[in-house]
């Protein structure tokens, strides 16, 4: 994973610390979502792993433009699916 580093500590806690590299702010790119997807499959198919914490390497945690429509009214699972398609496209642009 290029944006995530992931380690499980001596409790079996994963902790995800996000880091893109090339980005003064941790930002959702391609990259990114596809690093994200792949470490909740560690996370979910690890019996070890009890919890996991996602943290970030930079003084801010994640920008997230508001086009995509998160909100708390949009917090069904289709909802957020289509929000993170939705940020790989902007990314692209």
């Amino acid at each position: 994973m290029k944006t995530i580093d992931y380690k499980i500590d001596k409790d079996g806690v994963a902790i995800l610390t996000i880091d893109v590299k090339d980005r003064s702010m941790n930002v959702m790119t391609p990259a990114f979502l596809q690093d994200l997807s792949d470490a909740v499959d560690k996370v979910a198919g690890d019996d070890k792993v009890k919890g996991a914490v996602i943290t970030s390497a930079k003084d801010s945690f994640m920008a997230v433009p508001i086009c995509w429509g998160w909100s708390r009214r949009s917090s069904s699972v289709r909802t957020r699916r289509r929000s993170m398609a939705g940020a790989a496209d902007y990314n692209r642009r």
